[in-house]
């Protein structure tokens, strides 16, 4: 696990962390999601994963149905992804194919 608050441990009460998932969309080209519209703050970011596919990701807070494949971020099948963000509304998805879905969890 990253550490983002130096040597010393952070623990995080169960009500601040979240878990779901979110589907992208079904288009090839046209199919990005936001991850969430909750605006945080996060003490520490989110981890993603997903089970079959390539998906890319982009904290850019992209329009939804943009196509993130050259300006997101490639994350392969069940390679985890951390990104230590305070506001996770600004994280959005696109797969490259169909539509699939991404597992998070964030705190």
């Amino acid at each position: 696990m990253t550490n983002v608050f130096g040597t010393n441990l952070v623990t995080v009460s169960d009500s601040a962390i979240t878990t779901g998932q979110v589907t992208t969309g079904s288009h090839t080209t046209d199919n990005s999601v936001h991850l969430t519209t909750n605006t945080g703050p996060l003490t520490h970011g989110v981890y993603l994963v997903q089970q079959s596919g390539v998906f890319h990701v982009t904290c850019s807070n992209a329009d939804d149905d943009s196509n993130l494949a050259t300006s997101g971020v490639r994350v392969s099948v069940n390679n985890p992804l951390f990104i230590p963000i305070k506001d996770p509304s600004k994280v959005t998805l696109s797969s490259t194919a169909a539509s699939r879905v991404v597992t998070f969890i964030m705190y």
